[in-house]
């Protein structure tokens, strides 16, 4: 099943084996502004426990409709770090 908007809608790209990890982050993205790094591994974002591309999408699409500000829990290098993922309106499309 394949879900809008796609991961790469707020500037993520995700390794295809392990889909919770992120292998690169666009420049300038709303995932570059809230503090989302490669080598990352995601958790949780808007309460959605993320395992892979579809997960992370689903929590997306139920963000459409404008402008919204979704709390992201992610892995680095072991530790657990809270960040904001800032939606501007529009952004979905």
């Amino acid at each position: 099943i394949w879900r809008w908007p796609p991961p790469s809608q707020v500037g993520l790209a995700l390794d295809p084996d392990r889909q919770d990890l992120v292998r690169a982050v666009r420049p300038g993205s709303p995932a570059a502004l809230a503090g989302v790094e490669a080598g990352d591994r995601l958790l949780e974002l808007d309460g959605q426990r993320v395992l892979s591309w579809s997960d992370l999408s689903f929590a997306l699409e139920r963000a459409r409709g404008g402008a919204r500000t979704l709390p992201l829990r992610l892995e680095r290098a072991g530790a657990a770090v809270e960040a904001r993922l800032e939606l501007p309106a529009g952004w979905e499309q």
